[in-house]
């Protein structure tokens, strides 16, 4: 969303989604950047098990320890950003949009050039429902 005069990161979620749960008790939250090997979990992400249930475990990947925050990480994602809740802002009964200042950005190296490889990390990125963005490409444009 911005990066001055401090970086920030913003999403919506549902009001009756964990994430946003979570977000409301905590004030922290984890952005994990996956690639499309994740694609398949997607389901199993979705599923409304009750909020005791971890659907990390379910998808059998591994939470590891955040560097400034208490949320964890997934260690299968090829980076993270990890965040301090700023702001909400309710943008309907159903949904809201969640502002958080970013505390710490990691990639692996192997998903790293002097931007994201994405040729190498594959971003997934969710557009909405069922749809994906896969198979990105870095073009450059000079800038002034």
């Amino acid at each position: 969303m911005a990066t001055k005069p401090k970086p920030l990161f913003g999403f919506c979620s549902s009001v009756n989604h964990d994430t946003w749960r979570n977000i409301k008790q905590n004030r922290e939250f984890v952005v994990n950047m996956v690639g499309e090997n994740f694609g398949p979990l997607m389901e199993i992400m979705e599923t409304d098990f009750p909020y005791e249930v971890s659907e990390i475990e379910k998808c059998g990947l591994t939470e590891v320890k955040s560097r400034h925050i208490k949320p964890p990480r997934i260690q299968e994602a090829y980076g993270w950003l990890e965040c301090k809740m700023a702001k909400y802002i309710a943008i309907s009964e159903r949904n809201v949009w969640i502002i958080g200042e970013v505390l710490d950005v990691e990639v692996k190296d192997e998903a790293l050039d002097d931007v994201v490889d994405v040729a190498t990390a594959k971003p997934l990125n969710h557009i909405w429902g069922e749809a994906f963005v896969t198979d990105m490409k870095i073009t450059r444009f000079k800038r002034a």
